[in-house]
C-alpha cells in the first residue's frame, strides 16, 4: 500500500518538474526533507514554489495513503514534513484520480459551465478568480519572456528541458520537448543550437534581447477560443512555510477536481513571478497569487510528464 501510494504522490506537480522531494519510511512514519540539488534559486528566490509543490506531494500522499500531516518544522528550503500514515478518513480523490490529473500545454478548449460548477465547492478560504483575456494578453509578451530577463535565470530554466530523447535524463524529471509540445525534431535542433557557441552567446546577452523580443511578442496575432485564466490564491495570503504548504494543498485538490470534471490546466507560473504582471494579477485576486493557470478540455492526447523511479 505504501508503495502505492509513494507512486501515486510522485506525480504531484512541482515547478519545472523538479520533483524536490526526499521521502523516508519509518514504519506508520513519513519524513519529507528537500533535496537541494533540486531547488530553483534564481527562478523561486523565496522558496514559495518549492512549498508549493511539497503541498501538492503531501496532499497526494495523503489521498493515497489515508495520512495525516503532523508537523512542518525548519526555515525553506530547509524544511522536514512528518506525516502519519493513521487511516484518516478517507478523501473524495483516490489514487486513479491522482494518477489521471496531468498538465496540458496544449491547446484547451473553454469550458466556463464547468469550471464554475466546480467552484461552487472550493473552501472559504480559497480564492479562485478569473483573469480577463484583454489583460492576459497584455501581460503575455512580459510574463512569457520572464524567465530570459536575466543570463543566470535563463540557464537556469534551460537545465531543466530536456528537449533531446538521448538526453539520460529524458524519462526522469524537467520538461521535456513532448510535455512543451515542441515537435520531436525541432527540439533536437533547439537542443544542438543550445549546446553551440552561437547558443551559449545568445543565453550570455539575454539580457540585451529579450526585451526587444518582447516587443515584438506583441505585434503576433491573438488566437481564437481561449480557455479561462485563472489566478489562485488563499486569504488570509500565506505567510510561513506551513501556511505556503497548506496553498499546496488546497492548489492540488482544486487541480483535482478540475480534472474529475473533465478539465485540465496549462500552469503559467511566469504571470505570478515576474514583478510588474505579479501587482496587477494581485490587484485581480485581492491577495497574493499562488498560482496562475488556464483551464479548459483537452483537445488531444496529453503527453505524461516523468517521475524518477
Amino acid at each position: 500500500m505504501i508503495d502505492a501510494a509513494l507512486r501515486a504522490a510522485a506525480r504531484a506537480p512541482s515547478a519545472h518538474n523538479t520533483q524536490p522531494w526526499i521521502v523516508t519510511v519509518d514504519g506508520d512514519l513519513v519524513t519529507v526533507t528537500v533535496d537541494p540539488d533540486r531547488l530553483l534559486p534564481v527562478a523561486d528566490p523565496h522558496h514559495r514554489d518549492l512549498l508549493l509543490g511539497l503541498g501538492c506531494w503531501v496532499q497526494s500522499f495523503a489521498i493515497a495513503a489515508r495520512a495525516t500531516l503532523e508537523s512542518v518544522t525548519g526555515t525553506a528550503p530547509h524544511v522536514t514534513l512528518t506525516l502519519r500514515i493513521d487511516a484518516a478518513p478517507p478523501h473524495p480523490f483516490t489514487i486513479a484520480d491522482l494518477e489521471h490529473r496531468q498538465v496540458d500545454r496544449g491547446r484547451l478548449h473553454p469550458d466556463p459551465a464547468t469550471l464554475v460548477t466546480v467552484l461552487t465547492d472550493v473552501p472559504d478560504e480559497v480564492v479562485v478568480e478569473d483573469i480577463p483575456e484583454s489583460v492576459w494578453r497584455r501581460l503575455a509578451p512580459t510574463a512569457q519572456l520572464h524567465l530570459a530577463s536575466t543570463p543566470a535565470m535563463l540557464r537556469e530554466t534551460l537545465s531543466w528541458l530536456r528537449l533531446h530523447p538521448d538526453d539520460p535524463r529524458y524519462t526522469e524529471d524537467g520538461l521535456t520537448a513532448d510535455c512543451l509540445r515542441i515537435p520531436r525534431r525541432l527540439g533536437v535542433v533547439a537542443h544542438r543550437l543550445l549546446r553551440s557557441r552561437p547558443g551559449q552567446l545568445l543565453v550570455d546577452i539575454s539580457h540585451r534581447w529579450h526585451r526587444p523580443a518582447r516587443l515584438l511578442a506583441r505585434l503576433v496575432p491573438a488566437g481564437s477560443s481561449a480557455p479561462t485564466r485563472v489566478v489562485f490564491g488563499m486569504t488570509p495570503a500565506p505567510e510561513d512555510e506551513a501556511d505556503w504548504i497548506d496553498a499546496g494543498r488546497h492548489l492540488m485538490r482544486l487541480w483535482l477536481a478540475l480534472d474529475k470534471a473533465g478539465l485540465r490546466v496549462a500552469v503559467a507560473s511566469e504571470f505570478k513571478d515576474e514583478p510588474s504582471c505579479a501587482a496587477t494579477i494581485a490587484e485581480i485576486a485581492g491577495t497574493t497569487p499562488c498560482a496562475v493557470f488556464s483551464v479548459g478540455r483537452s483537445t488531444g492526447d496529453v503527453p505524461r510528464s516523468h517521475r524518477l523511479t
